[in-house]
């Protein structure tokens, strides 16, 4: 990370690279979830075990099981490739990267809403329906449930 970053002024190139950066960043982050939680079972199934002299896997068998490391050997070479090692050079463009980290994890459906938050949704549509919104806002809904 650079020292000094500009503090005005909007370089839409630095802003651009840091979005991609960002983007593949998250979503080597996503890929990485699956492999990360198998570790952790596996320390946590095998802390106890060797406390107690009992090995669970022998040491050739764990020589063979990493041969391949998934995040290692495919997801972060990829992840690199994909320029998730770029750093911003702008304020503006660390808040982009930031960001756009996020998007992997956004909800891609519509979330239910507790009863409590439904019945606010429903005051809240009888609201809109006395100030003639209610069609307005029906069609955006129905364009985001597509």
């Amino acid at each position: 990370m650079p020292t000094q970053k500009e503090k005005s002024g909007l370089n839409m190139q630095d802003i651009a690279l840091s979005a991609q950066s960002g983007l593949a960043r998250g979503v080597e982050s996503a890929l990485s979830l699956p492999d990360l939680a198998g570790r952790g079972i596996s320390f946590l199934l095998e802390k106890p075990m060797s406390l107690l002299g009992i090995e669970r896997i022998t040491p050739e068998e764990k020589e063979k099981s990493e041969i391949l490391d998934i995040r290692r050997d495919i997801v972060e070479p990829v992840a690199t490739a994909a320029g998730a090692r770029y750093e911003p050079q702008t304020v503006a463009g660390e808040l982009t990267q930031r960001t756009a980290e996020l998007l992997p994890f956004a909800p891609t459906r519509h979330l239910l809403l507790p009863p409590r938050l439904q019945s606010q949704d429903t005051l809240l549509k009888r609201l809109l329906k006395k100030l003639g919104l209610e069609r307005d806002c029906s069609l955006q809904h129905e364009s985001l449930e597509r």
